[in-house]
């Protein structure tokens, strides 16, 4: 009777394990390649979602009227068209009301686009939604699943995200892995044959094994390379979209960048992000908190700029940030969108916009000969000054001067020569007062000073002083000394804008009366 070899049986059983090792970890491993490859494709496809929406289009209240078939069916032909480009079955963004989910946007392949057969609509009821779903709703968390609908076999990825004003929602993008899963099975199959069969060949067992093997992880790794490619290609196409834009566009946690456009790198001087995470500076360390109403900019500490941002009303998200290649500042209106626990941002050039808006700005503020502050601004500081003295009793008080025979020196030297001197007392005035005080042009040679903090005998010594700064001083083109009159009083609580101005000019009338170049101080109750 033959009796098998025990060593022969134990090189044939270690044959048999050793193929089924290196088979299902070969399977194993190219299963993990391939859904690598494929979440990075959904990922960037679901998150260029809302760039290819409307801006705005999801927000809160959103309801079965609030988009017209029109609008849903070009939404539908750009994502469709998005959709192609990367080779993903679908594309599309949902909602969740009344604890049922319903789709907001979604692209058709082109059968359903031509026959409207299974195509889905905006508003339309998802009934099988999988469970999944629901978590990512609930938890604000990336999910990746796996499931079987009334539309196919997919690997899906739910992203939630949040509009402008709250409104949570879901982009989403699918790809067809039935041909996936088959494709890994038959190579199973095919390596486990390969090897059984193998088995007739007991003495060429270990040259026939190696061979196999070798032949068998060549295929693998073929069908790898294969896959990986195609997939690189959909994520070149996909970052191709995204470099179109002039936007800078990056994915971030706050600090460290994940992926970024063209614009981006134009805009830092770099080529990768290799690069810009080379030169050991963070994302916060370029942004400066642009502040149009007090000139200042401020740095942001590590991590905190996001929840600055987003706490921010849409008119004051701007920051600024210096281009490496022109040295630059800019000034750029930032946009957020959550996507789990990292962001989508994007920044807009608003630069010149900004300027311009400055630029109106000053000139409804300040006067256009003198550039101190003109007669308007001066009321509303007024109105301000004077709740302040009627909620905490403070001490506010007001100077209105003039100069002191103007009506004879323009008309001996020239107006001309009558602006350069206005011109000059206002910038003498300006830079001899405090920082808290404020300096208006009232109109003709009349000024007014606003003295925060100041009782009448105070506001009366600081007057005074102006008074013989001004006549000590030669002014610009003008061939004598100028003096000015100066009238004071200070707010009551009772006071009104019109009251006080009365009783300021009354006073300065009555320094004018008294011989000009002087000061007097005028209290309510006269």
């Amino acid at each position: 009777m033959f009796k098998p070899d025990r060593r022969a049986l134990i090189a044939i059983l270690l044959y048999l394990v050793w193929i089924v090792y290196f088979t299902v970890d070969a399977y194993y491993t190219e299963k993990r390649h391939l859904i690598e490859d494929i979440d990075a494709t959904l990922l960037q496809s679901a998150m260029s979602i809302p760039i290819l929406l409307p801006e705005g289009f999801h927000h809160k209240g959103m309801n079965a009227d609030s988009v017209s078939a029109k609008e849903d069916w070009s939404n539908i032909i750009r994502l469709s068209q998005f959709a192609d480009i990367v080779k993903l079955k679908y594309l599309y963004s949902m909602i969740l009301v009344d604890g049922k989910t319903f789709f907001t946007a979604s692209n058709g392949t082109e059968e359903e686009r031509s026959t409207k057969v299974n195509l889905v609509t905006y508003f339309e009821y998802y009934d099988d939604a999988p469970s999944e779903l629901h978590k990512a709703f609930e938890s604000g968390e990336i999910s990746y699943v796996e499931y079987r609908d009334k539309w196919g076999y997919f690997r899906s990825v739910f992203v939630p995200m949040t509009s402008k004003d709250g409104l949570c929602y879901i982009v989403a993008a699918d790809i067809d892995i039935s041909n996936i899963e088959t494709l890994l099975r038959n190579s199973l199959l095919k390596n486990l044959f390969y090897g059984a069969l193998f088995l007739l060949f007991i003495i060429p067992f270990q040259i026939a094994y190696n061979w196999r093997m070798i032949l068998a992880n060549k295929m693998l790794e073929k069908t790898v390379s294969e896959r990986t490619q195609e997939l690189q290609s959909k994520n070149d196409e996909t970052q191709e979209i995204l470099n179109s834009s002039s936007d800078i566009i990056m994915l971030t946690d706050g600090e460290r960048i994940d992926a970024a456009n063209t614009a981006f790198h134009k805009f830092f001087g770099t080529t990768s992000l290799a690069e810009f995470d080379a030169r050991g500076l963070k994302l916060s360390d370029y942004l400066l908190l642009y502040r149009h109403n007090d000139d200042k900019e401020k740095h942001f500490q590590p991590l905190e700029w996001i929840e600055k941002m987003k706490n921010l009303p849409d008119n004051d998200r701007l920051v600024t940030l210096k281009s490496e290649s022109t040295g630059v500042h800019s000034v750029f209106r930032i946009n957020i969108n959550p996507a789990g626990k990292r962001f989508v941002v994007s920044l807009t050039d608003v630069t010149q916009l900004t300027r311009t808006s400055e630029q109106y700005r000053y000139l409804a503020t300040h006067d256009p000969l003198t550039s101190c502050f003109n007669r308007n601004y001066l009321e509303a500081e007024l109105a301000d000054s004077l709740a302040r003295v009627k909620r905490y009793h403070s001490a506010v008080s007001v100077a209105m001067l003039d100069i002191d025979h103007f009506k004879e020196f323009n008309d001996n030297y020239g107006h001309l020569t009558g602006d350069v001197v206005l011109i000059g007392l206002s910038d003498l005035i300006t830079i001899s007062i405090r920082s808290c005080d404020l300096f208006a042009r009232w109109g003709g040679e009349e000024f007014v000073l606003l003295l925060p903090d100041s009782d009448l005998e105070s506001a009366h010594n600081a007057a005074d002083k102006l008074r013989l700064l001004v006549a000590e001083t030669d002014f610009p083109k003008a061939p004598t000394r100028l003096t000015i009159s100066i009238g004071v009083t200070q707010l009551a609580e009772d006071d009104t804008i019109k009251s006080i101005m009365e009783r300021v000019d009354h006073a300065l009338y009555s320094a004018k009366a008294r011989g000009r170049n002087r000061v007097v101080s005028q209290p309510k109750s006269e």
